[in-house]
């Protein structure tokens, strides 16, 4: 699989006017997941909200999936469906308190390992390897993962690419 430059992507989705008119205010773009198959690779993130006071921030369940192609924009729009991310609280309740647990230079390291972790399973998953690389690949990812996710937006991931991630929780 071909390196995919997810800061990129994301720097064209900040522009994206189809999302600032789908999701008005206040959203947070996840972490990326890759989805499809080897012949229709997409990209996937939920939107979820972030919000209050800069000392109480909560955050809300995701209810919107944005989804492009490794070579967004060249590749045309992106799509914006509804989600369902597995949480069971009404949008207006938050599921949790945002409290980061690390620098933004820290967080921006792991973001790294997380993408490059991230492309690596995707590809080693699809040809079902079970490898050394893959082995230790998905030790790293497990514990990026738990550092940089917060613990009530990790079943959303799941829900983006169930396979993908009972995969690498596997042993």
């Amino acid at each position: 699989m071909a390196p995919v430059d997810f800061f990129e992507i994301e720097s064209a989705l900040d522009s994206c006017i189809a999302m600032e008119l789908a999701f008005p205010g206040e959203f947070t773009l996840s972490l990326p997941v890759l989805t499809g198959s080897t012949n229709n690779i997409r990209i996937d993130y939920f939107l979820f909200v972030v919000g209050g006071p800069i000392n109480d921030r909560r955050i809300y369940a995701p209810s919107r999936k944005l989804s492009v192609t490794p070579d967004y924009p060249e590749s045309g729009p992106c799509s914006i469906d509804d989600f369902e991310s597995g949480i069971r609280v009404p949008p207006e309740f938050p599921i949790g308190r945002f409290v980061p647990a690390m620098t933004w230079d820290a967080f921006q390291l792991k973001r790294q390992q997380y993408n490059t972790c991230m492309v690596s399973l995707f590809a080693a998953w699809q040809r079902n390897e079970s490898s050394t690389q893959a082995s230790d690949d998905k030790s790293v990812f497990r514990c990026v993962f738990d550092e940089i996710v917060e613990t009530p937006l990790r079943p959303a991931y799941w829900h983006l690419n169930r396979g993908l991630f009972d995969w690498i929780w596997s042993s």
